[in-house]
């Protein structure tokens, strides 16, 4: 396989997650500006809480990123039925794991109001 087919196909992979990561970012920068405009005070609180936001979604990242290895075995293999398994699990997963996060965020507040913020 010639050079620059591989590099053009593994760009075609590699697009998407690049663009998905780059609009995090961009989340998290148009965030700091807003919350920037309010004061000081306000864009350190939301410091607090993007720490322990990154966490989280680094977490269900990380314990959902298998999704596209699996599917991708599965279309390699030839058996495109097993992604709809693949994808319904992973669904539960994401659910089970926003549910725990979401009481977490629910559980933060109280946290936080402990320690005087």
């Amino acid at each position: 396989m010639d050079f620059a087919i591989s590099v053009r196909a593994i760009a075609k992979l590699a697009a998407p997650v690049a663009v998905a990561r780059l609009g995090m970012l961009v989340m998290v920068m148009v965030d700091i500006a807003m919350t920037g405009h309010f004061g000081t005070a306000d864009l350190a609180y939301y410091s607090l809480a993007q720490a322990v936001h990154m966490v989280c979604m680094l977490i269900g990242v990380g314990m959902l990123i298998g999704t596209a290895v699996l599917c991708a075995q599965a279309v390699g293999a030839g058996t495109h039925r097993d992604c709809g398994v693949i994808w319904r699990v992973s669904a539960l997963h994401a659910l089970i794991l926003g549910s725990f996060f979401a009481l977490l965020a629910l559980a933060g507040r109280y946290f936080y109001h402990l320690l005087g913020y």
